[in-house]
C-alpha cells in the first residue's frame, strides 16, 4: 500500500469507526434511561421533540444478536434458552464497560487494531519495521523518538489483540493512535529512499 492509499484508507477507517461509535453510543445513552448530559456528545436529538432518558426508548435486537445470544446460551443459533417469565435478559452486565459505556471499549479497540494493520501494510511497502523483532533489529539506525513511537504503537496493538485483560481503550485513545500512525507514515514517506 503506497502513502496516498494509506492516507485514504486510514482516514476512511477512523471516520467509519467514529461514525459507528457516535451512533452506537448515542443510542446506548438513550436506552440507558439515565439523564443525558447535553454538553458532551454524542447524543440523539430531534427537531420535533427533545429526546431524553424519559423518552422511553428501547432496543429491539437484530436477528444476528438473537442468534449470537442463542449460540452463547444453548450452543444453537435457532434455539433460545428457556425463559421462566417469558423474557430472557441479555446479561449485558457481563460486557466490559468504560465510563458507563459497553460500546466504547469494543469500537475503540477495533479502531486501534485496524489502524495498526493499515500502517503495517504501508510499513511493509517502505521496508520499515512493523513488529517488535524487526524494530529491535532497527534500534541502531532509527532515531530514539521514532523507535519509541513505533514501539508504543506495536505494543499497544499487540496488547489489545493478544491479552484478554488488556487495559480498555477509549475513543480518544483511538483517535490519538490514528494520529500517531499517520505521523509515522508521513515520517517514513519523507525519509525513505
Amino acid at each position: 500500500m503506497n502513502y496516498i492509499e494509506y492516507l485514504k484508507f486510514s482516514a476512511q477507517s477512523i471516520l467509519q469507526s467514529t461514525y459507528v461509535y457516535d451512533h452506537a453510543r448515542s443510542a446506548e445513552r438513550l436506552t440507558d434511561h439515565l439523564p443525558i448530559n447535553k454538553e458532551v456528545g454524542p447524543y440523539l436529538a430531534s427537531h420535533d421533540a427533545d429526546l431524553t432518558a424519559l423518552s422511553a426508548c428501547y432496543l429491539f435486537i437484530s436477528i444476528e444478536m438473537q442468534a449470537a445470544f442463542n449460540v452463547s446460551k444453548t450452543g444453537r443459533y435457532d434455539q433460545s434458552p428457556a425463559a421462566p417469565n417469558g423474557r430472557i435478559p441479555l446479561e449485558l452486565d457481563l460486557l466490559p464497560t468504560l465510563e458507563g459505556s459497553r460500546v466504547t471499549p469494543y469500537v475503540a479497540k477495533t479502531a486501534i487494531v485496524e489502524q495498526f494493520e493499515l500502517l503495517k501494510k504501508y510499513l511493509i511497502y517502505v521496508n520499515a519495521p512493523y513488529n517488535v523483532k524487526m524494530l529491535e533489529k532497527s534500534r541502531e539506525i532509527l532515531d530514539v523518538d521514532i523507535f519509541d513511537k513505533m514501539e508504543r504503537l506495536i505494543l499497544r496493538r499487540n496488547e489489545l489483540t493478544h491479552e484478554i485483560d488488556a487495559p480498555m481503550a477509549s475513543m480518544k485513545n483511538a483517535v490519538e493512535y490514528f494520529y500517531s500512525c499517520r505521523w509515522l507514515a508521513t515520517f517514513f514517506h519523507e525519509n525513505s529512499p
